[in-house]
């Protein structure tokens, strides 16, 4: 039986998960230091912290002796406190400190911003805490040595869509919690710390060749967003995107963590879902407009997805709609009587 989820708090403003005490070890992310093992520790993750003038945390700087931040600017334009100074923030911003590094995210300028936010600490067996920077173990995770990086890193909008889905992702499993929480949670969290260090990479390449890359992909997630019930392989993306087969397949996994194939997939059924809760449209019609060669499929596709046939996730609305917001509503829609 799964575990109730711990200190969980949402409001119009934010979704917020503390993963403080931990009800699970975690040993999948590990730095080595001086022959030390310092395993890694969630403390909470935010989606949608919202910061305006008068209205939420101060703007005062302050530090931890033990933590590291990652956030994730997703709303509004306006200034942070970095330990270099103050910053200009806007969607994209990312920004990573370490212990020691004085800071504050919230509003510093008349405004507000909304942003994602992970904090974690590695502690060794003693419950003493690492403190190296940032740079220095996320270089020493990856098993390479990173460039240096400027306070703020400005991701693309391929690149903050990615961040964005990997953030919610570590927020959706830690609401889950059981005796793989922690293994799911760190896994979750490496696969974030990858992009990371796939944005602080891409630096080193030639600008004009990324942005070329970025908008062939852009341009093949947009039609793919809209076209997913037809046939599209990856030679015909690829030649859309401008670029070879193999290079495109790399990129796209780069930038979305899965394939073509399977983002397809999964679009096809995140409209299935709202054709379940929202019509009366018997499963062959709606296998049929999402592109599947009929309800069987569409049906052993759905299941795989949600762990529920479609009856059964249009007759109890256990299920939540897929939206792009925090919140979504159940679906209460009742089956067409057979």
């Amino acid at each position: 039986m799964k575990k109730r989820i711990i200190n969980v708090y949402s409001s119009h403003m934010r979704l917020f998960v503390n993963t403080t005490p931990h009800p699970w070890p975690q040993r999948l992310l590990a730095i080595d230091q001086a022959g030390t093992p310092y395993r890694l520790h969630l403390c909470h993750a935010t989606l949608e912290e919202v910061s305006q003038t008068g209205v939420r945390r101060p703007t005062e700087p302050h530090s931890h002796g033990d933590l590291y931040h990652l956030v994730l600017y997703v709303r509004g334009s306006n200034r942070a406190q970095m330990p270099s100074g103050m910053v200009a923030v806007q969607p994209g911003s990312l920004l990573l400190t370490s212990p020691g590094d004085a800071h504050s995210f919230g509003v510093i300028d008349p405004g507000s911003v909304a942003y994602h936010e992970v904090t974690f600490r590695f502690l060794a067996g003693n419950g003493h805490p690492l403190s190296q920077p940032f740079p220095s173990w996320l270089g020493s995770l990856c098993g390479m040595e990173l460039p240096a990086w400027q306070p703020v890193l400005q991701l693309d909008d391929l690149a903050v869509a990615d961040l964005k889905t990997r953030l919610a992702g570590l927020f959706e499993i830690l609401q889950d919690v059981d005796a793989g929480t922690g293994f799911r949670a760190a896994g979750q969290l490496a696969g974030i710390l990858a992009a990371v260090v796939t944005q602080i990479n891409c630096r080193r390449s030639a600008p004009d060749a990324r942005s070329a890359v970025a908008r062939g992909l852009k341009r093949v997630l947009d039609f793919q967003s809209i076209h997913f019930a037809g046939v599209l392989s990856a030679r015909d993306l690829a030649a859309k995107a401008g670029l070879s087969r193999a290079t495109f397949l790399r990129h796209f996994k780069q930038v979305t963590g899965t394939s073509p194939k399977a983002r397809q997939t999964a679009l096809r059924l995140a409209a299935g879902k709202q054709l379940l809760c929202a019509t009366d449209l018997t499963l062959d019609e709606i296998a049929s407009r999402l592109g599947f060669c009929d309800a069987y499929h569409f049906g052993r596709a759905f299941k795989q997805l949600t762990g529920l046939s479609p009856g059964a996730f249009r007759r109890t609305g256990t299920e939540l709609l897929a939206v792009s917001d925090a919140a979504s509503a159940p679906c209460r829609h009742r089956p067409r009587p057979k």
